[in-house]
């Protein structure tokens, strides 16, 4: 169902820290988009970064974990949000329909296009696509193709960069690609590397996205590479993050071109590091015993970021700090997404519901009965795109 202020769901109001969450050992219905659900358990069905699967990667972990990152306690003193007011004649409409399984979406403004990823099945290699935000389906045109594992995809206006993960054997062709955005011409390898590759963010012309080996021989602990958008070579050794062991990933990535913050398994935990100079340094423990979270995001001086069960906000200026829950009592979300004016949302693949709100905790649904929402981006106009995974759809809204 997809509805605005006049509909919102009893169900928000009636949130709280005892509601209808799941324990944290429980196998998740799908794992983040562009993120990585840890180790742990076992999948119920495809997940991982940009929504394609982990070899290997399951359930979510426990906070019994990682000796790295001492215990980080959470207030639940934002359990109970308030509305989201919103105009009520406001409500989502179908970008596209039919599609494979598609996970991340981002929106170019200028030539008015939504490019998502469709993930990659047993049957059908992935691909990276295009559509009008019109949603007259007429203009889908397919960017790159016969990708082993595509993950994420972002825009710097001018061309197309998605990120291409391993295939299940631990082949492919992995490693951050540029394409045109009018298709037409084969992907570029521009990521300096050939190493996996899953979450990507953008921040001041610069890409920045996972790196990672996991299996042997040549593995590596995991990393976030830098990828310069505009320059003619690549930044072949820039990582300014590293994870201090090997066998984990980077399940989400933020900059503001300053600093990076990762979600690193490896370490339980939300580090933060430098963006420059690229040594890459092991960084800082920013939220301890976090390594479950499946996606992060940032708005002047606060991170957010969500567990399977909660939306967490904790001040930059207050690393290992007492993160406050805005919303609890969720029972899958995969997703969050900040603007420039602290508008967020958050898709809840358990319920099907995907939620509008700010950093003060105030919350309303926007939609209702999706089919597996996945991809997620949040515009500076306050226009809010996503994914339905199992629908095969690209939504936005308002419509």
């Amino acid at each position: 169902m997809l509805r605005g202020a006049g509909y919102i769901v009893l169900l928000i109001a009636a949130l709280g820290c005892n509601g209808l969450s799941t324990s944290e050992e429980g196998a998740p219905l799908d794992a983040a988009p562009e993120a990585v659900v840890p180790s742990g358990g076992t999948s119920s069905s495809s997940g991982g970064a940009a929504g394609a699967p982990i070899a290997g990667a399951g359930g979510i972990t426990s906070d019994a974990g990682s000796d790295s990152a001492p215990e980080t306690s959470v207030s639940d003193s934002g359990c109970n949000p308030s509305f989201l007011a919103m105009d009520s004649g406001q409500s989502a409409s179908i970008v596209a329909s039919g599609q494979q399984e598609p996970s991340a979406v981002v929106f170019n403004p200028e030539l008015k296009h939504v490019y998502f990823v469709e993930a990659a099945t047993a049957s059908s290699p992935g691909s990276v696509k295009r559509a009008a935000l019109d949603g007259t389906n007429l203009d889908v045109v397919t960017l790159a193709s016969g990708l082993s594992n595509p993950r994420s995809v972002r825009t710097n206006g001018i061309d197309v960069f998605f990120s291409n993960d391993w295939d299940e054997s631990g082949g492919g062709s992995p490693g951050v690609y540029k394409v045109s955005p009018n298709g037409g011409t084969p992907p570029v390898l521009v990521g300096g590397d050939a190493f996996g590759a899953g979450y990507m963010d953008f921040a001041f012309g610069n890409l920045y996205s996972e790196a990672y080996k996991t299996d042997e021989p040549g593995a590596i602990a995991a990393r976030v590479r830098v990828t310069a958008a505009k320059s003619a070579s690549p930044l072949a050794t820039c990582y300014p993050y590293r994870s201090p062991a090997v066998g984990g990933r980077i399940a989400g990535i933020w900059s503001d071109g300053t600093e990076v913050y990762a979600i690193d398994t490896a370490a339980d935990a939300i580090m933060r590091s430098p963006t420059t100079p690229c040594s890459g340094a092991t960084g800082s423990v920013f939220a301890a015993k976090m390594g479950h979270a499946r996606a992060i995001a940032g708005h002047g001086s606060s991170i957010y970021w969500v567990t399977a069960d909660a939306v967490h906000r904790l001040d930059r200026n207050n690393p290992g700090g007492t993160p406050t829950a805005l919303l609890c009592g969720q029972s899958d979300l995969t997703n969050i997404d900040v603007n420039d004016k602290d508008l967020m949302a958050v898709t809840n693949a358990g319920d099907g519901s995907v939620l509008l709100g700010n950093g003060d905790g105030a919350f309303s649904a926007i939609a209702t009965g999706q089919n597996q929402p996945i991809g997620l981006r949040v515009l500076p106009v306050g226009l809010v795109l996503w994914t339905n995974r199992a629908g095969g759809e690209v939504m936005r809204f308002p419509g």
